[in-house]
């Protein structure tokens, strides 16, 4: 019994320690001998060993028990846990009958308490990596985990795979699996951070990938963050990435940009052209008002009175064509330009601008020619003010940008699907453009450079107006062939219909003219309704001289008083008047039963506002600065037609 191994006889069934050894003692802290089990041990102990002994010593059986748990208050009362390794074994006689069980205990408490310990550890790491990767597959942002030096892809979530168009990438490298990323930042970065141990955050980072369904790459922008760590062992470090594909706020913010920037552009652009519109405005009226002046001398001559008159007329014109510019490119960029159909002689506008331009050439010492070339119609049905627009615009263009040499318009068509095709070239041999400059042409509120609005004068609007009246022609304005200082030569297409009861004329340079004579107004009774005495005055002028007799009311209330009681052939209806204007006027002249014609006067020229004087009751429409012809002929029409 002087064995190290804790070690007691326990007799008869009352299992009454007559033998324990030292070890044994010191392992339960107290004295053992002469006592029973049930007296030496707490009542709950004593109850689980009692069977097994009882077992052992009735059967002879062994028994042996592994890693059971332990307690036992020492005299102090001192409760003490230990985990054993117990066996039973019966005791014999010299006879061999059994008279007690040897107990051999073993004391495992460092290595259970190590062992679970361990599994505690290990349990607590199953958690945790448990948690990592509901984290890493669950997340809604692409993650990835690399792998040693080379960065052999680890794992990877769903969402990173859907970003990669669900490749096979555990188990290769970077570069293998994502070969179109090479070029990118991406690679050096995430090395970096291997080899440093430093954290990275990447804001839109820039990376092509490959969409596999396309075949093409696509250009992708992330917010990523790398970090290094290393796995349960210490022994490998490992880089994890965890993405945000930001694409469509980069994007977004790009095309912001690039809105913001066409939006300076474009404010750049109108500031230059207001700039330049003003002083096209204040040109004409500059000389308007200090030739009107100079007309209150009474001492002027007859010639220089008429020269002045004259002058004061150019320049009117001239302000109406820029206001009428600005007016049709707002028309036409809304989609409100209205084409008309009106039977014309083609040759009659070709050579009215021809005259328009031919003094002009003739100061500057250059030829103005125009040809006609194979079977051209002499009269067409088409838009003959867009058309002379178009005319207007293209030629003076060459004959302002010409100083030596001249301009030849040559003329011809060619029938198209019962329709005439034509063609009108214009060259000049002036100072040419640039390749940079024609790329500019065509735009509104620019001219080829700004040193021409300096030099030549222009609102930069001809060209891109005539290039959309073409269009709405169905033909076309383009530069043909131009070379800086060597001349261009621009070609204008547009599409007419031809009269059938007119011969198509062979083109030989001859010239048809004719004149409309108006008819007189003899006899007519006319109401001007009109707020401005001046335009009152005009207007009784202009008619008078054709035998009118003109009356006029300085509002709509008055002009609706004059008309109930006074009968008149027509009534000239300014819109804009006080006290009832001229909208409300024609609405209760019509509801009182006036049935002859009223004409609608204003200066807006937009076709909405024609609509609405239409809509309002009147006939027809007038625009200011009336046009006396227009006037006239408006008034003529339908008062006989009617």
């Amino acid at each position: 019994m002087q064995a190290p191994t804790p070690m007691v006889i326990l007799e008869g069934r009352e299992f009454r320690f007559t033998l324990a050894n030292p070890p044994y003692e010191k392992l339960i802290g107290r004295r053992a001998l002469g006592r029973t089990v049930a007296e030496l041990f707490p009542k709950g102990e004593a109850e689980f060993y009692i069977p097994l002994l009882t077992e052992v010593y009735e059967t002879g059986n062994p028994f042996v028990g592994k890693e059971l748990l332990f307690t036992m208050p020492d005299e102090n009362g001192v409760v003490k846990t230990v985990w054993i390794d117990i066996g039973y074994h019966p005791f014999r006689n010299e006879e061999g009958v059994i008279k007690g069980v040897l107990a051999i205990v073993h004391d495992v408490t460092e290595s259970v308490l190590a062992r679970r310990a361990i599994e505690t550890s290990e349990e607590k790491l199953r958690i945790e990596r448990s948690k990592l990767e509901a984290i890493f597959y669950g997340t809604d942002s692409p993650m990835v985990l690399f792998r040693g030096p080379n960065l052999v892809f680890e794992m990877a979530n769903q969402k990173y795979l859907d970003m990669i168009s669900n490749r096979e990438v555990i188990g290769k490298t970077l570069i293998e699996a994502l070969p179109e990323i090479a070029e990118s930042a991406f690679p050096n970065i995430i090395q970096i951070v291997y080899n440093s141990g430093e954290p990275y955050r990447f804001l839109e980072g820039h990376t092509p990938i490959k969409n596999l369904k396309t075949g093409e790459l696509e250009d992708r922008y992330f917010d990523t963050t790398f970090a290094r760590i290393t796995d349960h062992a210490d022994k490998e470090f490992l880089v994890i990435g965890h993405a945000m594909d930001v694409t469509e706020r980069v994007q977004s913010r790009k095309e912001l940009e690039e809105a913001k920037h066409g939006a300076e552009l474009a404010t750049s652009l109108k500031s230059s052209f207001l700039a330049n519109m003003s002083h096209e405005i204040r040109t004409p009226l500059g000389a308007i008002l200090g030739f009107t002046d100079l007309l209150r001398d009474r001492g002027l001559s007859p010639e220089q009175r008429t020269q002045f008159i004259d002058t004061i007329s150019r320049n009117g014109k001239a302000l109406t064509t820029i206001i009428d510019d600005i007016l049709d490119l707002a028309k036409v960029e809304s989609g409100k330009l209205e084409i008309e159909k009106v039977e014309f002689s083609f040759f009659e506008l070709i050579d009215d601008v021809v005259d328009v331009f031919r003094e002009g050439a003739k100061a500057k010492h250059i030829f103005l020619r125009s040809n006609i070339v194979g079977e051209v119609p002499e009269r067409i049905l088409a838009d003959p003010t867009r058309l002379r627009q178009i005319f207007l615009n293209v030629v003076g263009n060459a004959v302002k940008f010409t100083h030596e040499g001249g301009v030849t318009i040559k003329v011809s068509c060619e029938e198209i699907n019962n329709l005439q095709r034509c063609k009108v070239s214009v060259k000049d041999t002036g100072v040419g453009m640039t390749k940079e400059q024609q790329g500019r042409l065509f735009q509104p509120f620019t001219q080829a450079d700004n040193s021409t609005t300096r030099k030549f004068g222009g609102t930069g609007l001809g060209l891109a107006l005539s290039k959309r009246l073409a269009n709405a022609l169905g033909g076309d304005v383009a530069i043909e062939n131009c070379e800086y200082g060597q001349g261009c030569t621009f070609v204008f297409s547009f599409l007419v219909e031809v009269v059938q009861s007119r011969n198509c004329i062979k083109g030989d340079g001859s010239k048809v003219s004719s004149e409309n004579e108006l008819a007189p107004l003899t006899g007519l009774r006319i109401l001007v309704a009109d707020d401005s005495p001046d335009n009152q005055a005009l207007v009784q002028i202009l008619l008078k001289r054709q035998g009118a007799v003109v009356e006029a009311a300085e509002n709509g209330r008055v002009a609706v008083q004059m008309a109930t009681h006074r009968g008149y052939d027509l009534i000239l209806m300014d819109i804009q008047m006080p006290e009832m204007d001229g909208y409300e006027a024609t609405k209760v002249l019509r509801a009182a039963g006036y049935h002859k014609p009223i004409v609608a006067l204003t200066a807006h020229a937009m076709a909405e506002e024609r609509d609405r004087s239409l809509a309002a009751g009147c006939t027809a429409h007038l625009t200011k600065p009336l046009d006396r012809q227009e006037l006239v002929k408006t008034v003529r029409d339908l008062v006989f037609r009617n």
